[in-house]
């Protein structure tokens, strides 16, 4: 059976740039395996992690360090 709202997705993985790095750092983000990662949630896009960061600036992650 074909799934016709199925739309594949080929993008190449992410991979940060300095200026990436620098904010990932910052907020405690950290990349990997072109999934980014932010007080123990995985994100698709650098921005959305970005913006849960920003949003709950007191998590764990904050606090222990990236994961």
């Amino acid at each position: 059976m074909r799934d016709e709202a199925f739309r594949p997705d080929w993008r190449a993985e992410f991979h940060p740039t300095e200026e990436d790095e620098n904010t990932m750092r910052l907020h405690a983000i950290v990349c990997a395996g072109g999934h980014c990662h932010y007080a123990g949630y995985r994100y698709g896009q650098l921005r959305d992690a970005l913006a849960f960061a920003a949003g709950h600036p007191n998590t764990d992650n904050k606090t222990k360090g990236a994961q």
